[in-house]
């Protein structure tokens, strides 16, 4: 039995409501000399039932990924809240070629409507090394964020969780303030914080302040053995809250549970965005416990705090 359909029959059959046969594809690129295969595993539609408990709470007005590498050289990839035609037969693909995995996603659709659905695909025969993973999808708005990711196909497993920001239709967004933790391919592009005497140990935060869009630099973050970190963000008033944790990702469809503190020290990166220039109490909580600190904004636009301090 194909590696995808074992697994998927296994982990997630409960979940999906749409059942259907696997949709295999063979695709031999320049670079990479194995056989390359993608299968399309199934879908759900229009999300109007109740998720199961694995799922993570993603809000509607953010699409997300969850990639997993089974170290054996096969990606899993669950694309939640992705935008097809309500009565949609999906027509998708996927391409490898030069390390770059290209998901397109596209349709034939009857119905005058669009909604949101959770579609998963399982690419196999990957060899080892970098790849920049990208998803083409239907109705992206201009201001809508693309998802593009980089990943590391080697012996072990790893796995992530990728979000991007809506705000066309069907996803939904009343310019409120929200948050996302950056991925490295997003770290990568991102200039220094400019701190004068920036702190180079401890646990700490870093920001920076510039239009309405808040950067947190979070570094030393004692959050224990885990291969995937969730970040929490919330703003509520003058109130930004901030919660972290380390997570085991098992194969199959992750389940976000915390572990113990340990001594693995995690640093990363967030972004607040339409947050208005005011004063704010910063709630930093996690599995050593809760700390808080004031940001005043229009006084101070870049600085830096230390719990513990």
């Amino acid at each position: 039995m194909n590696a995808c359909i074992g697994k998927m029959l296994i982990a997630l059959m409960p979940f999906w409501l749409i059942p259907m046969s696997p949709v295999s594809s063979a695709e031999t690129s320049d670079t990479v000399e194995t056989q390359v295969e993608w299968f399309l595993e199934g879908y759900r539609g229009c999300m109007e039932d109740e998720f199961d408990e694995d799922r993570p709470d993603i809000r509607t007005d953010q699409s997300a990924v969850i990639w997993e590498c089974d170290g054996q050289g096969a990606l899993y990839l669950w694309h939640l809240n992705s935008a097809f035609n309500c009565c949609t037969e999906l027509l998708c693909d996927v391409s490898v070629d030069s390390n770059v995995i290209t998901i397109t996603e596209a349709e034939l659709g009857a119905c005058d409507c669009v909604c949101l659905f959770d579609v998963d695909y399982c690419i196999t025969g990957l060899e080892r090394g970098v790849y920049l993973v990208r998803f083409e999808e239907l109705y992206l708005g201009e201001e809508d964020e693309e998802i593009e990711f980089r990943i590391f196909v080697g012996s072990e497993p790893s796995s992530n969780l990728i979000l991007a920001y809506r705000s066309s239709h069907p996803w939904k967004s009343d310019g409120s303030a929200w948050g996302k933790r950056l991925t490295a391919s997003d770290v990568d592009i991102l200039p220094e914080i400019f701190i004068l005497n920036p702190p180079t140990s401890g646990d700490c935060i870093l920001w920076a302040y510039e239009d309405n869009v808040l950067r947190l630099r979070r570094q030393g973050a004692e959050l224990g053995h885990g291969n995937c970190l969730s970040v929490a963000i919330d703003v509520s008033g003058n109130v930004i809250m901030l919660e972290e944790f380390a997570y085991h990702c098992p194969r199959g469809r992750p389940s976000i549970k915390p572990i113990e503190p340990g001594p693995d020290v995690w640093t990363y990166e967030m972004k607040i965005y339409n947050l208005p220039l005011k004063r704010y109490q910063v709630i930093m909580a996690g599995p050593l416990g809760e700390w808080e600190a004031i940001v005043d904004l229009p006084y101070q636009p870049s600085g830096y705090f230390c719990f513990g301090e």
